[in-house]
C-alpha cells in the first residue's frame, strides 16, 4: 500500500501520494511554421474514489474540457479513464465531477475511448504507436504523420522508473515508444506533461534531446506528488497540484502569447512547495527534459487556439522573478 501522508498548510489539507482534431494552418494564431494537425492524449492511470483515484481522474477530465473549447475535435482527442467516480456511491453530485473547490462540473461529455480494463499500459503505449489491433476493435488512436503536433497528459500514481496504468510502465519502455514513434515520422513535435510521484525518474538520462520530445514532469525523481483542495463533503482531495496549476495558467493566460516555458516557470513557482513534517522537509519540484527550444512555442500549437485573453499579471511577475 502507498504512504500518504497528511499535511494541514493555512486551512487547506494536502495529501501526498504516490505519485484529437485536425487544426488546418490558417486557425493556427500561433507560430506560422506550424503546418501540421494536433493530436491529443489524455490518461488517468488510477482508479476508485479514494487513494487519489477521484483527482486523477479529475485532472483529466478538466483537461479534456479545456482542450476541447480550444477547438480541437473529439475525433483527434483520446481519452482513458476507468470512468467508475461520476457515479460512484461516494458521490454526492451523480454524474458531475469538479476540479476545484465550488468548481462547474467538468464531467459532462467526456468521451468514453477507453474505461474499465481498457486502462492499462498496453494501451496507452499503443494508442501512441497507432496499434492497428487496437484499430481493428474498432478504437481510436493517434494516426498522425511528419507535420503533427502531439500533446499528452499522463496522470496517476509513481515510483522510481515506474508509472502505474495499472500495471508498470517502466521508464525505458515509454522512451523506446517515443523513440520508435519518432523514427516512423509519427509527429513533428510531441509534448508530454507527466503527473505521479517520483515522474522525472521516467526521464531523467533516457529521454534524448534530439527526437523533438518535449518533457514537464510533477516531481523530480526522488520525490512524492501532491494534491490540494480537500473537499469535506466528498472526503477526497479535488485535484493534482501540477494539473490544477497548469490548466489555471492556460486558462487565464493568452495561449497564443503563452510559451511553454513561461508556463514551466508558473508551474515550477505554483507547485514548489517546502513543508517541515515530522519527518523532516518533504518538497515538490517540476522539471523538463528532451527538446528544450520546444519550450519556446506557444502552447496553442498543442493545446489548440481560442480567443485571447488578458494576460494573468501573476503569471508576468512569476516569470520576471524566475529570470531574475
Amino acid at each position: 500500500m502507498f504512504n500518504i501522508k497528511l499535511v494541514l498548510i493555512n486551512s487547506i489539507l494536502i495529501v501526498y501520494y504516490l505519485s484529437i482534431d485536425a487544426k488546418p494552418i490558417d486557425e493556427q494564431l500561433g507560430d506560422s511554421s506550424f503546418n501540421g494537425t494536433n493530436w491529443v492524449v489524455l490518461c488517468a492511470g488510477s482508479s476508485g474514489w479514494f487513494g487519489a483515484g477521484y483527482s486523477i481522474q479529475a485532472n483529466v477530465y478538466h483537461a479534456y474540457q479545456f482542450i476541447r473549447s480550444n477547438g480541437i475535435p473529439d475525433d483527434h482527442i483520446i481519452v482513458i479513464h476507468t470512468d467508475d467516480i461520476a457515479y460512484n456511491s461516494y458521490n454526492p453530485t451523480p454524474g458531475q465531477i469538479i476540479h476545484s473547490p465550488n468548481g462547474t462540473d467538468v464531467y459532462h461529455g467526456v468521451p468514453k475511448d477507453y474505461t474499465g480494463d481498457d486502462v492499462n499500459g498496453y494501451t496507452l503505449l499503443g494508442v501512441l504507436r497507432g496499434d492497428p489491433s487496437l484499430t481493428r476493435r474498432g478504437k481510436k488512436v493517434i494516426n498522425s504523420g511528419p507535420n503533427d503536433h502531439i500533446f499528452v497528459f499522463y496522470v496517476s500514481h509513481g515510483v522510481g522508473d515506474i508509472i502505474l496504468l495499472p500495471e508498470y510502465i517502466y521508464g525505458e519502455e515509454l522512451v523506446t515508444t517515443l523513440k520508435d514513434m519518432h523514427q516512423n515520422k509519427r509527429y513533428a513535435k510531441l509534448v508530454f506533461y507527466l503527473e505521479a510521484c517520483f515522474s522525472g525518474s521516467m526521464f531523467l538520462n533516457k529521454l534524448p534531446t534530439n527526437i523533438n520530445v518535449y518533457a514537464v514532469t510533477a516531481a523530480n525523481s526522488v520525490e512524492e506528488g501532491l494534491e490540494c483542495y480537500y473537499d469535506e463533503q466528498r472526503k477526497i482531495w479535488l485535484a493534482g497540484c501540477f494539473a490544477y496549476h497548469w490548466l489555471h495558467n492556460s486558462e487565464h493566460s493568452d495561449i497564443t502569447k503563452l510559451s511553454f516555458d513561461d508556463q514551466y516557470k508558473y508551474i515550477y513557482h505554483q507547485t514548489i512547495t517546502q513543508i517541515n513534517i515530522t519527518d523532516g522537509k518533504v518538497e515538490q519540484h517540476p522539471q523538463q527534459f528532451g527538446d528544450l527550444s520546444i519550450a519556446k512555442l506557444p502552447v496553442s500549437q498543442f493545446f489548440g487556439s481560442k480567443k485571447s485573453m488578458a494576460t494573468d499579471n501573476l503569471n508576468e511577475q512569476i516569470v520576471n522573478d524566475y529570470n531574475n
